[in-house]
């Protein structure tokens, strides 16, 4: 497993046990989702893919709900260090 995808609800909008099964469900997936925080965000390890078409099938699947998504390589991905403006913007 290279990729990771990480499903986000915001605050109009929890991540539910069924949109992270339906969007597992369209990938294929056999690995159990990593919940990040429940309702919230959870990751699901993505085998080696075409990018583009793994975006498409997880869009397709997340089509009637505002989840955002990253996709992104596992290698590299956990950072240790994040610096933000957090003025008044």
């Amino acid at each position: 497993m290279s990729y990771v995808l990480t499903l986000i609800g915001n605050q109009n909008t929890d991540l539910t046990e069924d949109v992270v099964t339906s969007v597992a469900s369209a990938l294929k997936l056999e690995t159990q989702p990593i919940w990040l925080k429940t309702d919230h965000a959870c990751d699901l390890l993505v085998a080696d893919g075409e990018r583009n078409q793994i975006l498409n099938i997880a869009r397709q699947a997340l089509d009637a709900t505002s989840i955002d998504m990253v996709f992104q390589p596992i290698a590299g991905r956990r950072k240790k260090l994040l610096i933000a403006d957090m003025d008044s913007t």
